[in-house]
């Protein structure tokens, strides 16, 4: 199945499918992947712990440097803080942050910004 979640809810399905969209998503279980990559349904988050070493999973994939797969001066960061804490400590933005009008805690208005950009292409 496609990555799904409450940002991602709100895309159209024909924009997921425009040569032009290249997103990538921040996945608790298998890091960076892209939107267009089918995955296994698993219930993660950044905050859970690894059952093995009780590592925090956002420690984990900090420690993997995925930071270093950013272009801070261009790719667009609609992450949670909780999401950001895989690339960096303090759960800074690790990329371009666009004015959002921030409506809920869920992140519906991200995916509905997401979505107006996407209408674009």
């Amino acid at each position: 199945m496609l990555y799904t979640g409450k940002v991602f809810a709100q895309i159209n399905p024909e924009n997921w499918r425009k040569p032009k969209t290249d997103i990538v998503i921040v996945s608790a279980l298998f890091g960076l992947i892209k939107h267009y990559e089918l995955i296994p349904d698993y219930n993660l988050i950044m905050t859970d712990k690894i059952n093995d070493t009780k590592e925090i999973i956002s420690t984990f994939w900090r420690n993997k440097n995925i930071v270093n797969l950013i272009n801070p001066n261009e790719d667009i960061d609609l992450l949670f803080n909780k999401y950001r804490m895989a690339f960096n400590v303090n759960g800074n933005s690790i990329g371009v942050t666009p004015n959002i009008n921030w409506n809920d805690k869920y992140g519906s208005h991200k995916g509905r910004w997401l979505n107006e950009q996407l209408n674009q292409l």
